[in-house]
């Protein structure tokens, strides 16, 4: 379910909830740290005076929180700030993605670093603005580049150097039938898998974010038919050399028994003509997924079935199809979001991979399904197509890397993560990754049980690139599990907020915060913050997002949150004085500031760290007009914050006051100005009466019940009656004796 809130709410709540405490909540290294960001040194350093002056934190990752009273409009950065986020005079931004949130309306904009013309691998730069004013940013800009921009290896020859490096002996786009085959299908005469070289400035995965690692290189894209691979082949622009390969697959590794699931309804297209028959193309509620018997390098067929009946001959085309549709529409009915990558394009699923795995195919709209064992059934169950059809997800909204690393891992788990929340919509949830073939390769719940880490750098966490995205993902994964269904961990007690609130948190971060090259400190302040924003400061589910994180070896500060308690309303007819207030700190050693009332007001403050605000009376204040609310606040001397509304009414007929009497029996008071006008009034107000044209007989009541004068009566039409000026201003009650209707008069 998304939540609409309007554009003046959207302001008033960011305000309330970001500044100037939002940074409290989520960082831990803050500018006053020591720690310098390696990568650009000069957007986290104390000497940068224009971050440091319009800053309430920047982290050593380089995430920057601005101060309420900063007002830096949108592109004031790029346009006069250039040097203060590391940006030298070669260096360009160019955005890359936009979006606007349906949860406060914010502008997400992402940036990616150019330097002379060319592009830096994994350099990005984030800014979020509310009402064009520039709330946060993140940067994993490279500062201080100095490379020759000017290959002296052309995009051609790279083409064969790639070739020749990668191993590949026949690449798909030397072979015609292939080609012929996918032109085909994709309905694209000129579809070809030649490579078009990018020229781009980058390192090897291994070395540090430092400039004078960086290489201007080619990246070529090989797909393979024999040996059967996909990779990026990186090759150095000046020496032919290969710098690094990347494999292109995303995959995991669960399998399923495919008869688990049983007889199921399934998405199909109806082919009319000489040969009529259903395959298996969903197009049904805007979906667009097509389930091929192909592999790696064969496309395959549609799985094709006469009169829709389909039987277990056709149970792995039948069962991919039913999951990634399901994936489909959990994406879609959740979080609007059309496909793998947004925009609605086919998601095409080949169901006879030759390898013990599924995989996504970064690049494309393509996923790849094995089986379980040699010969053995399909590899797909809901998990695993959710799994494997966020990876495309996450491709498209944050380009996160799912290769290796920390980043590598926080893919994966955001794959696992979704992967079980598709499970979920359709059936209920296991807190693993492949039980549905008995055999489980993520344990969410106990990650060690699995040998995964549950802890930050703590038992089981690996550094072996081979396979450290597998299994680092354990640390988010239970992440997400004590947010949803709480637990103890390191000595924090989290208390589950169920996986509808927790898959929200998740998502925000995902499609608004999450970088190329997160890492899990960086995770951990997103998700922190994405919880402030959804829910709202020292909400509940702040607080145990942070408390989950703190569990899972990543601690962040607990924000020192204040909570206003006492009446919401006082009733002007009836002032029931001294009132008093509380204010709740967490912190013992917090004295709280009451302001924002009305000087003419005698009040009291009291209590231990002054936490009791009490009005005494209202002196000489009279409220304005009615309703009128007052917003008193409580604030701690390091700015957080709680504001507390009382509305002044008259509360005649109001549920939450007594009901009163005029005192003549059986008489309630009914709120009716229809016939009443200038109400308020000062002396003279005009009474109609239209609804018979009977005589009527009107008396005025103070609210004790006391009879003030009685007027004449009146026909059908209308009467100025003038009230002695000398009448104390308050509300008046008028009867109609004939019809006992009563009106509320105000002086």
């Amino acid at each position: 379910m998304k939540k609409f809130i309007s554009s003046n709410t959207r302001s008033k709540l960011l305000k309330f909830l970001c500044f100037p405490f939002l940074f409290q909540l989520i960082f831990i290294h803050t500018i006053n740290c020591q720690n310098v960001n390696q990568r650009n040194p000069n957007l986290t350093s104390l000497t940068n005076s224009f971050i440091r002056n319009n800053s309430e934190s920047v982290t050593e990752q380089g995430i920057v929180i601005f101060s309420e009273n900063s007002d830096i409009r949108e592109g004031f950065i790029l346009e006069q700030q250039r040097n203060a986020i590391g940006l030298g005079v070669l260096d360009q931004l160019r955005i890359s993605k936009f979006n606007v949130d349906e949860v406060l309306g914010m502008v997400h904009k992402r940036y990616e670093q150019y330097y002379n013309e060319v592009k830096v691998e994994n350099a990005e730069y984030l800014e979020h603005y509310l009402d064009c004013r520039l709330q946060m940013l993140s940067s994993t800009i490279i500062a201080n580049l100095n490379i020759n921009t000017s290959p002296t290896i052309s995009s051609e020859n790279s083409i064969q150097q790639a070739i020749l490096l990668s191993g590949s002996i026949m690449p798909s786009f030397y072979d015609e039938q292939f080609l012929s085959k996918a032109r085909e299908i994709y309905e694209d005469p000129n579809y070809t898998t030649f490579p078009v070289p990018e020229l781009l400035i980058a390192k090897n995965d291994t070395e540090d974010e430092v400039p004078e690692n960086y290489k201007l290189v080619w990246k070529v894209r090989i797909e393979s038919l024999f040996p059967s691979f996909y990779k990026y082949i990186y090759i150095d622009a000046f020496t032919g050399s290969m710098l690094k390969e990347r494999d292109i697959i995303t995959h995991n590794g669960p399998a399923v028994l495919s008869s688990g699931y049983g007889t199921r309804t399934i998405d199909t297209r109806w082919r009319g003509g000489f040969k009529q028959y259903h395959e298996t193309v969903a197009s049904d509620n805007r979906r667009s997924v097509q389930t091929r018997n192909g592999d790696q390098t064969n496309f395959g067929d549609l799985f094709k079935d006469n009169d829709d009946n389909w039987d277990a001959s056709d149970i792995r085309g039948t069962t991919a199809h039913w999951c990634v549709s399901n994936a489909w529409d959990y994406w879609q009915n959740s979080w609007g979001h059309r496909g793998m990558n947004g925009q609605g394009d086919w998601t095409e699923v080949r169901t006879e991979w030759v390898r013990i795995n599924a995989a996504f195919i970064p690049g494309t709209q393509r996923l790849l399904i094995g089986s379980v064992s040699e010969n053995g059934p399909i590899l797909i169950s809901n998990d695993v197509a959710g799994h494997e059809f966020t990876h495309g997800v996450t491709e498209a909204v944050s380009g996160l890397q799912g290769n290796e690393g920390e980043s590598g891992a926080l893919n994966e788990s955001f794959s696992d993560i979704f992967g079980n929340m598709v499970e979920q919509s359709v059936q209920p949830l296991v807190w693993t990754v492949g039980e549905d073939c008995n055999f489980i390769v993520r344990n969410m719940s106990n990650p060690n049980a699995l040998g995964h880490p549950s802890i930050y750098l703590g038992p089981f966490w690996t550094t072996d690139t081979r396979f450290d995205q597998h299994v680092n993902s354990g640390v988010q994964n239970f992440w997400f599990f004590l947010l949803s269904q709480g637990g103890t961990q390191l000595g924090f007690n989290v208390q589950g907020i169920g996986t509808g609130s927790a898959s929200r948190i998740a998502q925000f971060s995902l499609f608004n915060f999450i970088g190329v090259n997160t890492t899990y400190p960086e995770a951990r302040d997103f998700e922190n913050l994405a919880a402030r924003l959804i829910f709202g400061r020292c909400s509940h589910e702040e607080r145990q997002c942070i408390l989950a994180w703190s569990a899972c070896g990543l601690p962040a500060p607990t924000p020192t949150c204040v909570n206003i308690t006492g009446s919401s309303l006082i009733c002007t007819d009836d002032l029931d004085l001294p009132l008093t207030f509380t204010a709740h700190c967490n912190d013992p050693l917090v004295n709280i500031t009451w302001s924002n009332f009305p000087i003419e007001w005698n009040y009291t403050i009291s209590g231990n760290r002054n936490q009791f605000f009490s009005i005494n009376n209202l002196g000489s204040w009279v409220p304005p007009f009615n309703p009128y609310v007052v917003s008193i606040r409580a604030c701690t001397p390091n700015g957080e914050c709680d504001t507390h509304q009382i509305s002044f009414e008259e509360c005649y007929g109001d549920p939450r006051c007594p009901k009163r009497r005029l005192g003549i029996p059986g008489q309630e008071i009914k709120i009716d100005n229809k016939v009443i006008s200038n109400n308020p009034y000062s002396s003279i107000f005009e009474l109609e009466n239209e609804k018979v044209a009977v005589t009527n007989h009107y008396e005025l009541y103070n609210l004790q019940g006391k009879l003030i004068r009685s007027f004449k009566s009146i026909e059908k039409g209308k009467v100025n009656e003038t009230i002695s000026n000398d009448l104390p201003n308050g509300i008046y009650i008028l009867v109609n004796n004939q019809t006992k209707e009563t009106f509320k008069i105000i002086r």
